[in-house]
Order: C-alpha cells, then structure tokens, then sequence
C-alpha cells in the first residue's frame, strides 16, 4: 500500500503559500494507506480496514458487493454477500421444509447458494417435504397398510388398514 509522501505534502504547502498551487493526481487503482476519512481526498472515498484491525486503505464504496476478489463495499471484507437466495420452484421458498440459503462467491468468482432446502418427494413422517403447504398428503392413512391411521404404522401380514386401523381379514 502507498502512502502521501510527507515531504510531497510539504512542498505543496509550500507551493500554496507563495501561490503556485498545487495538484496531485491518485491512480485509481492503487490502495493507499489512511488514518481517517478525511486522508482519502473526499468524493466518497472512506478509510476503512482490513479484517482483525488490519491495516487501513482509502475505499471508494459500491452498492453492492460482487464476486471479484474486491471490497467493493468497503466493510474490510472481501466478496460476502448478504443476499438470501432460493432455486426452488416458485411458491416454495419458507414453506414445509424448505428454507432459503445464502449466496456466497466460490473460488471462481461465480455466485453460489449454499444451505437451502429444496422440496423433495413427499415422505410420511409428519413433515411437508414436497413443500406445497400440505403434509403427508400423498398417502391414504385410512387404506395403506405401511402408513395405517399415522405415518409407520404398519399392519402385520394378516392384518388390512380400514379406515386407519389395522384389523384381521
């Protein structure tokens, strides 16, 4: 990282006491290092700091943060997305047991979203797996011997489920 060169500081002063003036051109591209926000030259740049209280860079703040291996929104962070995301079918997200997960940047520089749930084919266990707002629903309580009156609960081979009880046939 670079620093203003105090003895350039100096001679700037200098040459705007006796009139000359003075005018410093910063690459853009280029991290100097800082104390405060004022050290960054305005136009919107801030001081901020790397992770741990590591050393402190001029930043000039993005709306958002991208996958490009930059602090674009100069948290002192480098590509942490706060966006949830879900690809699921429509209607699904939060519903069942289905859940939105969150978008991170791979090694790539592509977004990926990792920890969500996607509907899945409907188990009897209590749950809606399918994610469609109803449990157990593909499964006939009162007839299927597997599944007779609750979920698991199975008639023995002598046994039939009617109206979800197992009796002798």
């Amino acid at each position: 990282m670079k620093t203003f060169n105090p003895w350039l500081r100096a001679l700037c002063a200098l040459m705007l006491l006796s009139g000359a003036g003075c005018s410093v051109d910063f690459p853009n591209d280029v991290p100097y290092t800082c104390a405060a926000d004022a050290d960054c030259g305005g136009d919107g740049y801030v001081c901020t700091s790397l992770p741990d209280d590591g050393a402190k860079y001029c930043c000039l703040p993005e709306p958002k943060e991208l996958c490009n291996f930059v602090d674009d929104d100069c948290d002192g962070e480098v590509d942490e997305l706060d966006t949830p995301c879900y690809s699921g079918p429509d209607g699904t997200a939060d519903v069942g047991v289905c859940k939105s997960g969150q978008s991170v940047c791979d090694r790539n520089g592509d977004t990926v979203c990792i920890n969500q749930v996607l509907p899945s084919t409907e188990k009897c266990n209590g749950k809606d797996d399918d994610c469609d707002g109803s449990t157990d629903e593909d499964f006939d309580l009162k007839t299927d011997p597997k599944n007779c009156g609750r979920c698991n609960a199975k008639c023995n081979v002598l046994q039939d489920c009617v109206n979800g009880e197992c009796v002798i046939h």
